[in-house]
């Protein structure tokens, strides 16, 4: 019986008693109690005889390490939404922000951390994005080298990012204005990177038909600057890459075996979330919107190469048949929130055949350059905002999922909204009852590794993910029979079921489904990090 005196000399704040204990190493649960005192883990073992301030019988729960989420874009919202709900309820602890090549730090890394300490309920941590470094540093982002004070100053301003307590630096060069930079770019940053002890996160040049090009690519850069790896978010997208899973698994242990240190994630889920820019050529991208919209006008040669790029890049992902795509945010149609493109072509093109690949196409470049063929009552003058591809196939998710150094990351944004991807608000319970219970794709302790340990040690985090004395009490209790997600891409913002509790810094911070009405959370710097500089 458990003594609730709290009198006693070396009561703990917290007794986790009687659950199924998974130290988060990949080794098989042990039931035991967890002993909690000034937000870190004093001890793991029998406590039946230690008084607490509160107790908590995790009786028939599994009891992990608080999940830590490697690739979020949570700083986009972070500031106004500081409990990050639908990552909490999830059981994430930990976020990390800045991905893709771009951030809500920018450059002023040190700043924003500042901002939110003490206001959030997760603990927060980003990357550098490489897409505003380049911005901050060159007169004219869309030129592909730098002059050689440009690659200076870049090189200072991530020197100083990762000072300020980034923990690496993120590219998105499938993007503008990282689709214009050079191998060559890359790797003097990285050689930054590393210096500092940080890791290279990077959404990849292609992750279509030049995927295997595009991971050749960012395992050389690595190779070249000596910098650890996180592929973001593995996939090969589109019906003519399905099956490249187990090739992009195998260049990753080739990889590994010549001795770069190259890791990867994935996210549970069928479907990307992005825009439709990367249908559009860079060039074209660059310019000016008046610019842009006069030459669609003008109808010439350089338009038709636009609609000719923007044919070939949607048939790599749609082949012919729009309703791959789904709508997700669309500011100026929120009728057509969660809606097929499908439907919406055989509306808005129904004089000129429905939903036709031609016809998507027309869409995307009148769209992107603000030209519209409709009346202001039928149509737009946009794109949407964000948009879903369902072009993953199922068991390149799960080759994937099975490398040992593939972590689980959402990829997703901290919403309140109804528009959302549903890996927002159901990754990781979804990893547990789909991949793991329903699938038997991994088994529970290797699932709890990979977002716990696997991440914690990517990001040099030497405190957590661990459920080991002395570590900070980010824990996760959950049911290993009933954790569920709900969230479906025709309603994504539906929470989860299975998690009871939720432990940030030694606090209770999810207790049944409800958040604690203060924050707990901690802001975390990178190994590069050597204070403030004022």
């Amino acid at each position: 019986m458990y003594d609730s005196d709290q009198s006693q000399v070396g009561a703990y704040d917290l007794i986790i008693a009687n659950g199924c204990v998974y130290d988060g190493t990949g080794s098989g649960g042990v039931v035991t109690d967890v002993g909690i005192k000034d937000g870190r883990i004093e001890a793991v073992g029998s406590l039946s005889r230690h008084p607490a301030e509160r107790i908590i019988d995790a009786a028939g729960c599994a009891v992990s390490p608080g999940w830590i989420d490697i690739h979020t874009h949570m700083d986009d919202a972070i500031a106004a939404n500081p409990d990050a709900k639908n990552y909490l309820l999830q059981g994430v602890t930990t976020v990390l922000g800045g991905n893709c090549g771009s951030g809500s730090a920018g450059i002023h890394v040190g700043s924003w951390l500042d901002n939110l300490v003490g206001k959030t309920w997760v603990n927060v941590g980003t990357l550098v994005g490489h897409g505003q470094i380049r911005t901050a540093a060159m007169e004219n982002d869309a030129r592909e080298i730098p002059t050689d004070d440009e690659s200076t100053a870049m090189a200072a301003l991530t020197a100083r990012a990762m000072e300020d307590g980034a923990f690496g630096l993120s590219s998105g060069i499938e993007y503008i204005p990282g689709r214009y930079a050079q191998k060559d770019e890359l790797v003097e940053l990285c050689k930054v990177i590393a210096a500092h002890g940080g890791f290279y996160a990077t959404h990849s040049r292609d992750e279509q038909t030049g995927v295997l090009n595009a991971l050749g690519e960012s395992i050389e850069v690595a190779r070249r600057a000596q910098v650890r790896l996180q592929y973001s978010h593995m996939k090969a997208a589109g019906a003519s890459v399905w099956g490249y899973g187990r090739v992009l698994v195998g260049m990753l242990n080739v990889a590994r075996a010549m001795g770069v240190d190259v890791r990867a994630d994935v996210y549970p889920y069928g479907a990307s979330s992005t825009g439709f820019s990367q249908c559009l050529p860079a060039w074209f991208c660059a310019m000016p919107c008046d610019e842009r919209k006069a030459l669609i006008e003008r109808n010439d040669s350089m338009a038709r190469s636009v609609y000719s790029y923007a044919r070939n890049q949607l048939s790599i992902r749609i082949s012919d048949d729009p309703s791959v795509i789904q709508i997700d945010a669309w500011a100026a149609q929120t009728m057509w929130q969660g809606k097929r493109m499908s439907e919406v072509l055989e509306v808005w093109y129904a004089d000129r055949g429905g939903s036709t690949l031609e016809n998507c196409v027309d869409f995307v470049v009148r769209g992107y350059v603000g030209l519209s063929r409709f009346s202001d009552e039928q149509g737009t003058v946009e794109n949407p905002s964000t948009i879903l591809y369902h072009y993953i196939s199922e068991d390149d998710i799960k080759t994937i999922m099975m490398c040992p150094v593939v972590a689980i990351a959402s990829d997703g944004r901290i919403t309140e909204s109804s528009s959302a991807h549903p890996r927002c608000f159901g990754t990781f319970p979804r990893l547990f009852s789909k991949y793991v219970r329903e699938e038997y794709t991994l088994t529970p302790s290797e699932a709890i590794r990979r977002v716990t340990y696997l991440p914690a040690s990517q990001m040099k985090l030497s405190d957590r993910g661990l459920l080991r004395v002395g570590y900070c009490a980010d824990i996760t209790i959950f049911h290993e029979d009933t954790i569920a997600d709900t969230a479906e891409y025709s309603d994504a913002r539906k929470y989860p079921i299975g998690i009871d509790y939720v432990i940030v810094n030694g606090s209770v911070t999810v207790d049944r489904g409800s958040l604690s009405s203060e924050p707990f959370g901690a802001v975390l710097r990178g190994p590069g990090y050597i204070g403030s500089k004022e």
